[in-house]
């Protein structure tokens, strides 16, 4: 079994880098690296298809998979999540290097961010229990 622990990043702050010792916990496997991405749009259809074609991208460039969610409660509601899941540390590095490096998704993120606003991004690395 796996908890996720979210590991919240603002400008004003660094991440806690004693947290990252969690992605071998007990010596085995990596522990995989999920990423939440938050965004407010009131076009929520045109935005599942940009969203839909992050997903090619970025499991093009090798995430585990890009998963996209509506909150129904809550201070969120209403709110898009993407959530993107990595095997290890090292597959989240090289998907955000080719990503940022990647024109087509340049231009996605770019379409995205003219019908929604990002509202936060978090990251959490599953504990091996």
């Amino acid at each position: 079994m796996f908890i996720e622990i979210a590991l919240r990043f603002a400008a004003q702050t660094s991440l806690d880098t004693s947290l990252l010792d969690t992605s071998h916990h007990d010596g085995g496997s990596p522990m995989p690296i999920v990423q939440f991405t938050r965004f407010k749009t009131d076009k929520p259809e045109e935005m599942t298809k940009i969203v839909r074609q992050a997903k090619k991208i970025f499991e093009k460039h090798g995430a585990e998979f890009l998963r996209l969610s509506r909150f129904h409660t809550g201070h969120w509601a209403g709110e898009l999540l993407v959530t993107t899941r990595y095997a290890n540390w090292e597959v989240y590095g090289k998907v955000q290097e080719a990503v940022a490096k990647d024109p087509e998704f340049a231009q996605v993120m770019a379409d995205g961010l003219k019908i929604s606003e990002l509202q936060g991004r978090n990251i959490a690395v599953s504990i091996d229990i």
